[in-house]
């Protein structure tokens, strides 16, 4: 399974981004497009993981989001 640690981003983000890439497709037709709902901010690629490591990862993940406060959002 490809892993990677995202942050969702706000409606709003995600709107202002889908209009932006409405305005950009047809310059370059040949880009792979993410549809709105995919829209999401990359913290870390953690590449191919064992079934075996998921649980852990994501427990770890849940420890460290627990332990630091909310990215406030306007």
């Amino acid at each position: 399974m490809r892993l990677f640690v995202a942050v969702d981003l706000p409606a709003t983000v995600k709107d202002e981004l889908d209009r932006l890439i409405a305005a950009l497709r047809p310059s370059i037709p040949d880009a792979k497009w993410v549809p709105r709902d995919n829209i999401h901010l990359t913290l870390s690629f953690l590449g191919e993981v064992g079934d075996e490591r998921v649980e852990p990862i994501v427990e770890a993940l849940r420890g460290v989001a627990a332990s630091r406060a909310r990215i406030a959002t306007r």
